[in-house]
């Protein structure tokens, strides 16, 4: 009855997004969690199901742009989209991978440019990994596979390539994990140059200034308990997640931090490129059962593994899904954070927390959002993220917040 009751709400919503409130959101729109600070500083907030937004306050989104086509020659046409960027006259930016360029569409959703193309001279590119925008204002384009960060004003006029020496830049890693910081600073993958006794390379971040040159570096957040299945060979060893089992799910905040989370924990921290923990952000959800025909799927994508001899042992497999899938953040000051839920609401619904980690209330989206493709972006009261159709036809979204009270 439930999924009924889903899909008949997600049909009846035309090309709109809705806000809709849990059950028991408060009507007074009081925090009903609390609050404590530990010794060490750290700020716990423990919410409770309810939260802030009321009936009044609870903010509407719509889907009010979307760039793309099924068929076609066009540049709206995307084959696979790497990475998303907005400039300040609201054009947008978009890295297609597999034609390795960066197409700019106005406001309107209007074609205007292209940025670049494959090749290794001055302004091709050859393996981006990701764009943005530097403390100059300019586009910033990362491009491992030339071994050089290339930059280009809006218009698309080659500014300056800065050169790498082989080995000292950093390595393609699809979605990018980097960005840009508050000051314009780079953030990308640093060199693999060191593995543990283990024999396994944890990678890291390195902080650039305008200049290239490394003023910080901090870890991806890693979970070191992450269940897998291994097939150990005398020269040789191979390993697959197991399925629905936990995982690190995390995302940059451009002001100095990382937040992190294991998915099947509903616990978000928030962590300084120190690496010290001042938010821990807990929240309540509902587990949702693994079924039998989605373990069976699951076991099918691992036929490469069992190819090589590897041994799937389904009674490793969870019971329950983990609580969430992703984060990203909004306007610098809200979490945006993608639940686990039933097939027919997957991507679609998003607990959102504000800056001192209270939940303000929950999104059922008309529209999937490609979670674990490229970081939607935000500029002012808009999001940009990449959806796709029943056919896996790629598309960018622009949805619109009205963040009302």
């Amino acid at each position: 009855m439930r999924n009924a009751l889903l899909s008949v709400l997600v049909s009846v919503l035309s090309l709109c997004v809705v806000a809709c409130a849990a059950s028991d959101t408060a009507a007074d729109g009081v925090f009903a969690g609390s609050i404590d600070t530990l010794p060490s500083g750290r700020v716990v907030v423990s919410n409770t199901e309810q939260g802030l937004w009321t009936d009044d306050t609870r903010w509407l989104v719509s889907e009010d742009l979307r760039i793309g086509v099924m068929e076609g020659g066009g540049p709206d046409v995307f084959g696979r989209i790497g990475d998303i960027a907005v400039d300040s006259e609201g054009r947008i930016y978009v890295l297609e991978s597999q034609a390795q360029e960066v197409r700019v569409f106005d406001s309107t959703g209007g074609f205007v440019r292209t940025i670049g193309r494959r090749g290794n001279g001055p302004g091709e590119l050859e393996n981006v990994s990701g764009i943005g925008w530097g403390v100059d204002g300019n586009l910033w384009v990362v491009d491992p596979g030339n071994i050089r960060t290339t930059v280009f004003d809006t218009t698309g006029v080659l500014i300056r390539n800065y050169r790498h020496q082989p080995g000292t830049f950093g390595f393609s890693m699809w979605p990018w994990p980097g960005g840009f910081d508050g000051d314009g600073r780079l953030i990308d993958l640093a060199p693999p140059t060191e593995r543990s006794p283990d024999g396994v390379f944890r990678p890291e971040l390195n902080v650039y200034n305008a200049d290239m040159e490394i003023v910080g570096t901090f870890p991806i957040p890693r979970y070191e308990d992450a269940e897998v299945f291994e097939l150990r060979r005398e020269r040789s060893r191979a390993s697959a997640s197991v399925p629905f089992s936990s995982r690190m799910a995390w995302t940059l905040d451009p002001r100095g931090y990382t937040w992190q989370a294991i998915t099947g924990d509903y616990r978000i921290h928030q962590v300084s490129w120190a690496g010290d923990t001042v938010l821990t952000i807990s929240a309540r959800y509902d587990p949702v059962p693994v079924t039998e025909a989605e373990i069976d799927e699951a076991i099918e994508r691992l036929a490469w593994f069992t190819r090589q001899g590897g041994t799937i042992d389904r009674g490793r497999i969870p019971s329950h899904k983990g609580a969430l899938s992703s984060m990203f953040l909004v306007a610098g000051d809200f979490l945006f954070v993608a639940l686990v839920t039933e097939a027919e609401t997957n991507g679609r619904v998003f607990d959102v927390f504000d800056h001192e980690g209270r939940l303000l209330g929950r999104l059922l989206l008309d529209i999937v959002i490609r979670t674990q493709g490229p970081t939607p972006r935000s500029t002012g009261n808009y999001i940009y993220a990449v959806t796709q159709d029943e056919f896996d036809v790629p598309y960018v979204v622009r949805l619109r917040i009205d963040k009302r009270g």
